[in-house]
Parts: structure tokens; sequence; C-alpha cells
């Protein structure tokens, strides 16, 4: 039978719990990579994938309110109104 070390990535992704969306998001831009350990000292504090840094991040009410917003012009234009 196979064993669960047969499928781990050997050196995965990780960043410290201080780290950035952006330092996050430039690590997950990569293909090889599809989640990031975040990690505080040597234990293990979660993990972030494209999915919950899209969700948490750039989708949550509270990021929307803290950029600059699209003008209606632009947005219909674009097909978002």
């Amino acid at each position: 039978m196979s064993q669960v070390r047969d499928a781990m990535v050997p050196d995965p992704a990780s960043l410290d719990v201080e780290a950035t969306a952006e330092d996050a998001g430039k690590l997950l831009a990569r293909p090889e990579v599809r989640a990031v350990f975040v990690c505080e000292g040597d234990r293990l504090r979660g993990v972030v994938t494209r999915k919950t840094l899209v969700r948490e991040v750039v989708a949550s009410p509270t990021s929307r309110s803290t950029r600059p917003s699209t003008s209606s012009k632009s947005a219909t234009r674009n097909g978002f109104r």
C-alpha cells in the first residue's frame, strides 16, 4: 500500500503569519504552487489557497471599501451593471 509521503510535496511554499496577502498571491501565481502554509515560527497556523485568498481578501466586503471605486461608466462598458 502506498504511503502519504509518496504523494506529498517535499518542499511546500510557506509564509510567516505577518506576510501580506500580496506575498501569498505572488507565490500562488506560480503554477506549481496550489497552497501556501502559514507559519508562526515552527508552528503551522493555517493554509491559504487561491480560492481562500480571493474569497477572504479580494472579494470580501471590507477589501472593497478600501479600494478605489470603479466609475459607473467603465463598469457599464465592461458589462458589470
